[in-house]
């Protein structure tokens, strides 16, 4: 009986290896970091022939507030026609109320630009 149990597993598993996620900080915990904390987070990007990076940079200056600092470069390997998108965006993430039981507060402004490059 184990050996099936560990069969069904592995299979129910599988799925979960084909599975991809979304770049950084796209959808984001109702948490902060600590006063001082730093994180990097960071994804690649793979869209047909696009493939590209997105870093992501986050600081807290001071209690319940968080900076993240969004920057993306993809390149089209198309051969006609291609383009280049480059994104940078910064967010403000302000979290005033939380307790130990989980539950959370707060909200978050986002302001981004995407300029696109087109190579005929």
């Amino acid at each position: 009986m184990l050996r099936y149990t560990n069969r069904l597993f592995m299979i129910m598993l599988l799925p979960a290896a084909l599975a991809r996620a979304e770049p950084p900080m796209h959808v984001d915990d109702a948490a902060t970091m600590g006063v001082g904390g730093f994180k990097i987070e960071g994804a690649t990007i793979r869209d047909h022939r696009m493939r590209g990076a997105e870093p992501a940079f986050g600081i807290a200056p001071i209690e319940n507030l968080e900076l993240v600092l969004n920057l993306a470069r993809a390149k089209d390997h198309a051969p006609h026609p291609a383009v280049t998108p480059n994104d940078a965006g910064v967010s403000l993430k302000w979290v005033p109320l939380h307790n130990d039981d989980g539950w959370s507060f707060g909200m978050t402004l986002s302001h981004g630009r995407t300029r696109i490059h087109d190579r005929c």
